[in-house]
């Protein structure tokens, strides 16, 4: 009877030490857990602290932009080297200039700051608008120029000064007008945000160079996730021909012949160049309401039914028309395709 309680007594406290081992395992196991939590909580609190100081900074430098002039940094007896920046500051809601100059500027002063880095020289940028516009755009580089005159952004003149290369411009249609001219200026011109695919050419524009890529490149990606996605049918609606969307057109052609997807629509001739039979859809030149609504009815009357992705090679004008057309007409279930730079409420 003695030997049985014992053992019995044995046997409670072997249970409760291995209760106390798993007590203490969990425990320890809450610890780790709690350190990691509050290590997280250290390193977020440090990168808000480091947001929050970038915040100040470019706010700093928005009220520098805004009120006065961009001018270098430092003085020294160096010579000054000059660059010209053109971006639009708004256009249908896509503020690129503004944005750019922020950025750009603080380049300017790591630039500066970094003895490897053009020794000898100090690098200015003069911030100027091109107003996503090459009726603005290239009498803006005749002025710099031939005249040696700068209108900043910020409404200031400035002269008697040369610039030895040109950041920009941001909109594609005025880096093509003013690319041509740049290059017989012997003036190298790169631009951070003109994606027009015919800029590529290296023989029109010789001179032009960009830090991203062209928008061609969004043509297999559409066309391989119609697919993926079990359909092998699209469309597509192209604005002016001035505007050289043939460019994104053909090469959407071509991806679609790749992956076996059909272009449906009426035949656009402009694009077929002999090669294309599938080079089908609409034109939409302008912002035209009547279009739009002309090619909502044209869609809605395909049999058996209108197709579920349709490309839009389209400025945001002809885009927000036809966006607008579909929701007049009541045409729903079809997913729109359209170019990266929209601005985030296009529509």
């Amino acid at each position: 009877s003695i030997a049985s309680m014992e053992e019995r007594k044995l046997q409670d406290m072997l249970v409760l030490r291995g209760s106390l081992q798993g007590a203490a395992r969990n425990l320890t196991q809450f610890i780790a857990k709690l350190c990691g939590a509050l290590s997280s909580c250290l390193a977020l609190h440090r990168t808000l602290q480091r947001f929050w100081e970038d915040c100040r900074g470019l706010w700093s430098l928005t009220q520098q932009l805004s009120h006065q002039q961009t001018e270098t940094t430092r003085k020294y007896t160096y010579p000054t080297q000059s660059i010209t920046y053109w971006g639009n500051r708004f256009w249908v809601g896509w503020p690129a200039g503004s944005s750019m100059a922020l950025g750009g500027q603080k380049m300017v002063e790591y630039v500066n700051a970094n003895p490897a880095l053009l020794p000898d020289y100090e690098l200015e940028v003069l911030w100027q608008d091109g107003g996503c516009d090459p009726a603005v755009g290239k009498p803006l580089l005749y002025k710099n120029w031939f005249e040696n005159t700068y209108t900043l952004v910020n409404g200031s003149q400035l002269s008697g000064t040369k610039t030895v290369g040109l950041l920009g411009t941001g909109c594609s249609g005025t880096a093509a007008t003013v690319a041509e001219l740049a290059y017989y200026l012997r003036m190298p011109m790169i631009s951070n945000s003109a994606t027009r695919p015919s800029l590529s050419d290296r023989t029109a524009f010789p001179g032009f160079f960009r830090t991203l890529m062209p928008d061609t490149s969004f043509n297999e990606a559409w066309v391989a996730i119609v697919k993926s996605l079990g359909f092998d049918e699209i469309t597509m609606v192209t604005g002016d021909r001035g505007d050289d969307w043939s460019s994104m057109a053909v090469p959407l052609v071509q991806a679609a012949d790749k992956f076996s997807v059909k272009v449906i629509g009426p035949h656009i001739k402009y694009i077929d160049t002999g090669k294309f039979s599938n080079a089908n859809g609409w034109e939409l030149p302008t912002a035209s309401m009547e279009t739009a609504e002309m090619i909502v009815d044209e869609l809605m009357a395909m049999k058996p039914k209108p197709p579920r992705f349709l490309v839009m090679l389209l400025f945001v004008p002809q885009a927000q028309a036809l966006v607008c057309a579909f929701y007049r007409k009541g045409l729903s279930g079809i997913t729109f395709m359209t170019i990266g730079w929209f601005g985030s409420f296009w529509w």
